[in-house]
């Protein structure tokens, strides 16, 4: 920790040790500790006396604009600063959250030329290597996210039922997918065993 107790080094130093840190999912508490680090870095040894004053919000709207070559990047720095007040402010720790208004986004994208058309799908079912063309598969017949497809285990799937039981590391929450039922018995015949089903998602 860079800054003292009393400073924003210290509510980030709080917060890395509290359930609402250390509680998330791996792959969203690692996001959250690389922005952690950019916020440490850039203004960590700022006093937590200093939050109210009414230039805090300035220089944090400056620096986020300052960030708008990497707009993504930008828009989740200022969301974990605005998770980290937030969470502060709850607690008594500071005495107002210059986030509370929230803050302009600079990424206007809408991941449309990330989408799949059905001719690339058609073309990756009919042309791609098998363990591609699975994945690939096994993702969009149950548009999972791809963490929760990774640890699913040889059990998953039901050959009696044709059922893929998934659950979801976000939540915690077990999903019976029905809609990949006849896709997926159709396309692995019951014959197959269950190792052979988990090979799509490893």
């Amino acid at each position: 920790m860079l800054g003292g107790k009393d400073t924003v080094d210290g509510l980030i130093a709080l917060y890395r040790a509290s359930p609402a840190f250390t509680q998330l999912q791996g792959t969203t508490r690692s996001g959250y500790d690389i922005r952690l680090q950019v916020i440490s870095k850039k203004i960590g040894s700022m006093p937590v006396a200093a939050l109210p004053s009414g230039k805090v919000k300035l220089i944090l709207v400056n620096w986020h604009e300052s960030m708008a070559a990497t707009p993504s990047a930008a828009d989740l720095t200022m969301a974990v600063l605005s998770r980290l007040f937030s969470w502060a402010s709850k607690r008594g720790l500071i005495e107002a959250n210059p986030m509370r208004d929230g803050y302009e986004r600079l990424s206007r994208g809408t991941r449309r030329d990330q989408i799949w058309s059905a001719q690339e799908i058609e073309i990756l079912r009919t042309q791609a290597r098998t363990d591609m063309r699975d994945a690939a598969l096994m993702a969009l017949w149950t548009m999972q996210r791809q963490g929760d497809l990774l640890t699913m285990t040889p059990m998953a799937y039901s050959q009696s039922t044709g059922m893929l039981r998934i659950k979801q590391q976000k939540n915690g929450r077990v999903c019976y997918d029905k809609t990949s039922r006849r896709d997926f018995a159709n396309h692995y015949p019951r014959d197959r065993s269950a190792t052979s089903a988990h090979k799509l998602i490893r």
